[in-house]
Formats: C-alpha cells, structure tokens, sequence
C-alpha cells in the first residue's frame, strides 16, 4: 500500500475532474485512490483508470484502490461492491472499508444491519477475490475489540478522519 494516497471525495465536475484523476497517476505518481460510493464519483475515476491502463501509463497491479461501502448498502456489500468495481471498470479493489459503521442510526430501522451481520459479508468478499482486504473507517476502540472478537478476517486498516470540521 503506498504511503501517500488520493483522496476523491469533492471531486465530481464531469467535465474536469476525469483529468485529474489521470494527472494525479501519470504527473503527480499517484498510486492509490480513496473512492467510496457516497461520493458518487466512481465512475469518474474508473474513467481515468481506464484510460492510464489502457494507454500503458501504469499497469493495474501497480494501483492501490479502495472503495468503501456506505450504511445504505449493509444488508448486501456484495452488490454494492459490485457496482462500484463496475463504475470503477477494475475487477477487483484493493481494499474495501465499511465507511462508517453508524449503520444503526439511519431512520429506516428495516435498514439497520448489526456489524456481526455486515463483516462476514466482507469476508466473503475476500474469498470471492472482489477485494484483496478489508478494512473500517472510523471505528472506535471498543467498536474495533467487538469486531476482533468474531471475525476471521482483521481488518488492515481503520481510517480516521480527522480535519478541522471533524476533530
């Protein structure tokens, strides 16, 4: 995994940000991009994807992609990981996270899918080869000691954000 990656969430102008994303991999050296479904810009990047592995830029195992399923989509991350390798025209990413894990707080209480539900699914994933890991975002100590306790798969990663909004 590199250690400096892309962040894309913000960025979904059509008609400049597909340059971006291939500015940032063949003048920048970017080699990971941070995607998730709720920025809605997937199929963007996959465009800029497409077209640096088309054109030789880079080769597919040299990118680091993550994309994260959003707590809309808890009761089934194999079709909302599916989608998103669709707009994101790869047939595998790199790392999948549960973006965040406040899935239990939406509205819809028909919607709500315990964590113990979700990460099997995730493993599943990794089994399917539709991800090479998993991994959780913002998930607290005690959220994290609860997940280690039954999954079979440890997620590699817990993304924090932290900004001067989000402190």
């Amino acid at each position: 995994m590199p250690t400096l990656g892309f962040g894309t969430d913000k960025l979904c102008d059509a008609e400049r940000h597909p340059q971006v994303f291939f500015d940032a991999i063949t003048k920048a050296g970017y080699r990971l991009f941070d995607c998730a479904a709720i920025y809605t810009n997937e199929a963007l990047v996959g465009e800029a994807l497409e077209r640096v592995i088309s054109e030789n830029h880079v080769a597919r195992s040299e990118l680091f992609i993550v994309t994260k399923l959003w707590m809309d989509s808890f009761k089934d991350p194999e079709g909302a990981l599916r989608a998103s390798l669709a707009k994101l025209k790869v047939e595998y990413v790199d790392c999948y996270m549960v973006h965040w894990p406040a899935g239990f707080f939406q509205a819809d209480p028909t919607n709500r899918v315990p964590m113990h539900v979700v990460w099997p699914k995730l493993e599943a994933l990794v089994d399917l080869g539709l991800t090479k890991s998993i991994a959780v975002c913002n998930f607290s100590l005690q959220m994290l000691a609860d997940l280690l306790c039954y999954c079979r798969i440890k997620p590699v990663i817990n993304e924090i954000e932290l900004n001067p909004t989000c402190t």
